[in-house]
């Protein structure tokens, strides 16, 4: 029973001292979003105005340094992105069918490197780094008012990059607010049958707690 408690001891000595070296802070982010689509492809018709939408995120930022850190996240967000006529020949005579995709939503995986500036209870902050988005679902509504789900349109995974910024407010040393706006676009495009390639770009505008 002793060598189990001491062996208890010793485990929660390790994470703590690792957290104390290794985890400056963890913590959620929520906040909305602005996306749309760049499209690679001619013959469609479509609406690049800015659609909202929302984001909501889990995050680890590690390296107890004032200066540096590397920052994790895992997201889940949805895009509004979209609304374009899709042209398509049938039997020699053309057909349009206008289609509306009503939000795409991903499982996104940001690994940042985050610069900051320290102030007096602040810190301004620089981030920029890589991103791998999970496909999950899409609704879409045509114009014969058919509701599709267009799982198969989408790659399953998608590269891409994201930089901006933000400040953490420090409340009584351990809790910080942290707005912060970024802009997050993609290396790779998805395309399908019925939808035109393109690659997915979107603002965030979120607010963090962390701890």
């Amino acid at each position: 029973m002793m060598k189990i408690k001491f062996l208890v001891v010793i485990i929660l000595s390790i994470f703590v001292s690792a957290q104390a070296k290794f985890i400056n802070s963890y913590g959620f982010k929520s906040g909305v979003n602005l996306g749309y689509r760049d499209f690679e492809s001619v013959g469609f018709l479509q609406d690049e105005s800015k659609r909202l939408g929302f984001n909501i995120c889990f995050y680890i930022e590690m390296i107890n340094n004032r200066y540096f850190n590397i920052l994790t996240e895992v997201h889940y967000k949805l895009i509004k992105p979209y609304e374009y006529n899709s042209y398509k020949k049938q039997r020699e005579k053309e057909m349009v069918v206008i289609w509306e995709l009503e939000r795409l939503d991903y499982l996104s995986f940001p690994l940042l490197i985050k610069i900051g500036y320290p102030l007096k209870h602040m810190r301004l902050y620089y981030i920029f780094g890589p991103r791998l988005d999970v496909f999950v679902d899409a609704r879409c509504l045509n114009s014969e008012g058919k509701i599709s789900n267009p799982e198969n349109e989408f790659g399953r995974f998608t590269f891409g990059f994201d930089f901006g910024g933000g400040i953490n407010v420090f409340f009584y040393k351990i809790i910080l607010i942290s707005p912060e706006i970024r802009f997050s676009f993609d290396f790779t495009h998805s395309k399908g049958y019925y939808y035109p390639p393109g690659r997915n770009r979107a603002y965030l505008f979120m607010i963090g707690l962390g701890f």
